[in-house]
């Protein structure tokens, strides 16, 4: 028998056995070791369960609503690295699943009503995936026309008439075809004769058709009258403006007969512009004086300095239980400045009220009593007892158009618990007329309607009628001056004072220009060159200068 005498010896017959790593469908082993000399396991090795696949899942065919469609699955699991690129390897397996198809989605094809021009259609299905047919759309036959009548129109003296016709109101087809009814003679009215003036002519008496508008005979004219003379009173001087001589105009047509002359110009009105004090803000100005017809400043006013500041209390503000309080302060009464500046006092507690109810205890539940802070409006809630039943004697009631009455019994005041009565029937309206109201330009009317004169419930609604048009008056033309400008005619309701056609306005008229004679000066006082002014405004257009 072979023997070692050395046991160290028996540590190099040791067989080291690899680890196997497990794959998607095999098994792997741990690592274990073996006697080489015996073998006898040291270590055995123990089975590790197979990975199985990772999945990665793509939809290869999708379904329809008839047909099936295809799942297809990759293994993405890696098993190793290639020793060549160094990339991983990985499983690859593939396998495939089939995905229900989705059946059809069902839609409602609307029926269509047919009418006279068109046939209809009945109520119909259809998949709105796939658009199959699923319940098709039968054809129902076109409606007959519906019939409406073509009012026959009168003939006039400009225009011809039509007989009465027919037609189909929803297609238009013509079903009886309306004729043509010949024109009628014109309607004479007189065109009453016009007086002339001095500015325009008149009018000899003509004819012409009240329908139509066209003349039958013909208006003359009729020459000017001579002017009526009335006085243009004379003017005054001022110290700004020179006065004006009397003259003449016609009073209808505004013609110079004779022109006014020009007065020259008055002196000055001297009034006092009083002194202002001043105040800690503003400085304050002394006498001084200006014309009182011109404004032309006689005696310029000089500035005062300003004054000190006049200092009044900020009364101390006391704290509430949300809102701190102020000590006492100073300020300027005059400009605002703060003198003494307030300060902060911190808030104070709670003050509570005696109470409101929020929910009323009943006969058999109990209530709630909120408080709250008279200060800042805070709240609490306490709890009250529960009442018992308060019974009360019910009187018959008698009944009334629309309401059942009752019998007598009793009642809790507190709850909907009762003892006896029983319902007495309702005795119906009593119907009263409400008169139609004719409509305004303003107000629309109602038709006439009904109530019950008992109750007041409406019968028969009044319904409202559209409004009446305007009663329109012309607003007269107004022409323009140097100084104003004018108006073009316009229209407005008499009824209700509403705008048809708005006035215009009329640019102003140019001045009329009259010149300002100079003066010579002399060795007492100086002169004025020539100048220029409107005299209808009286508006300086050249004013004249002093010469010394």
């Amino acid at each position: 028998m072979w023997t070692v005498d050395d046991p160290t010896a028996y540590s190099s017959l040791v067989v080291d056995q690899a680890a196997v790593e497990p794959t998607c469908t095999e098994t792997g082993l741990t690592a274990g070791k073996t006697c080489g000399f015996c073998q006898t396991v040291l270590v055995a090795q123990e089975t590790v369960d197979a990975l199985g696949h990772d999945w990665d899942e793509v939809v290869t065919t999708a379904p329809t609503c008839t047909e099936e469609g295809e799942l297809t699955k990759t293994c993405k699991r890696v098993t190793g690295t290639d020793e060549t690129t160094g990339e991983a390897i990985l499983c690859g397996v593939t396998e495939t699943e089939a995905i229900s198809s989705t059946g059809h989605t069902e839609v409602v094809d609307e029926a269509k009503a047919p009418t006279c021009t068109e046939t209809g259609l009945t109520e119909g299905k259809h998949c709105s995936v796939c658009n199959e047919v699923l319940v098709a759309q039968e054809e129902v036959p076109m409606a007959d026309h519906t019939e409406v009548t073509d009012e026959a129109k009168a003939p006039t003296c400009t225009a011809t008439g039509l007989t009465e016709g027919k037609h189909c109101s929803v297609c238009d087809e013509v079903l009886v075809a309306q004729e043509e009814v010949p024109m009628v003679d014109h309607t004479e009215v007189t065109d009453e004769a016009k007086a002339p003036t001095c500015t325009e002519t008149g009018l000899t008496e003509g004819k012409h058709c009240s329908a139509c508008g066209k003349v039958t005979v013909a208006q003359e004219e009729v020459p000017m009258a001579d002017h009526t003379e009335v006085i243009d009173e004379a003017k005054a001087p001022t110290c700004t403006a020179t006065g004006l001589t009397e003259g003449k105009h016609c009073s209808v047509c505004d013609e110079v007969l004779v022109a006014q002359e020009e007065v020259p110009m008055a002196a000055h009105a001297e009034v006092i512009d009083e002194a202002k004090a001043p105040t800690c803000t503003a400085t304050g100005l002394t006498e001084g004086k200006h014309c009182s017809v011109c404004g032309k400043v006689t005696v310029a006013q000089e500035e005062v300095p300003m004054a000190a500041h006049t200092e009044v209390i900020d009364e101390a503000k006391a704290p509430t239980c949300t809102e701190t309080g102020l000590t006492e302060g100073k300020h300027c009464s005059a400009c605002g400045e703060v003198l003494v500046a307030q300060e902060i006092v911190p808030v104070s507690e709670h003050s509570w009220n005696e109470g409101e109810t929020t929910v009323e205890p009943t006969c058999l539940d109990k209530g709630e009593k909120l408080y709250t802070c008279t200060a800042c409006g805070e709240t609490k809630i306490e709890e009250l007892d529960a009442l018992t039943h308060d019974m009360i004697v019910d009187n018959e009631v008698p009944p009334t158009c629309t309401e059942p009455g009752s019998q007598s019994g009793a009642h809790c005041s507190r709850c909907d618990y009762t003892e006896g009565g029983g319902e007495i029937a309702a005795l119906g309206h009593t119907k009263a007329i409400d008169e139609a109201k004719a409509p305004t330009c303003t107000a629309t009317g109602l038709t006439e309607g009904s109530h019950c004169s008992v109750c007041n419930e409406v019968l028969v609604a009044q319904e409202e009628v559209p409004m009446a048009a305007h009663t329109e008056v012309i607003d007269e033309a107004k022409a323009p001056t140097c100084t104003a400008t004018g108006l073009t005619e316009g229209k407005h309701c008499s009824a209700c004072g509403k705008v048809t056609v708005a006035q215009e306005e009329v640019p102003m008229a140019a001045h009329t220009e009259v010149i300002d004679e100079a003066k010579a000066p002399t060795c007492t006082a100086t002169g004025l060159t020539e100048g220029k002014h409107c005299s209808v405004c009286d508006e300086v257009l050249v004013a004249q200068e002093e010469v010394p």
